[in-house]
């Protein structure tokens, strides 16, 4: 089952599994270390709607950034 919605909570109801994809595009001038703490700020907010909103048995693989990104 494949859910794309707006609301992390909503999205991660009752889930015993959530895989995570996605992050911000690298850009022209960004070093390492600003590419990490824009996609810190986005998983963050996700991974703790995912813990308010998903079943006590959850499994979760943190999301990682590429091999040379």
């Amino acid at each position: 089952m494949y859910v794309t919605l707006t609301a992390e909570q909503e999205a991660f109801t009752g889930a015993d599994a959530v895989i995570m994809l996605g992050a911000f595009p690298r850009k022209d001038g960004m070093e390492r270390k600003d590419l990490l703490a824009k996609n810190c700020g986005i998983f963050k907010e996700q991974v703790c709607s995912l813990y308010r909103g998903t079943s006590p048995k959850r499994k979760l693989q943190p999301p990682r950034t590429p091999q040379g990104s």
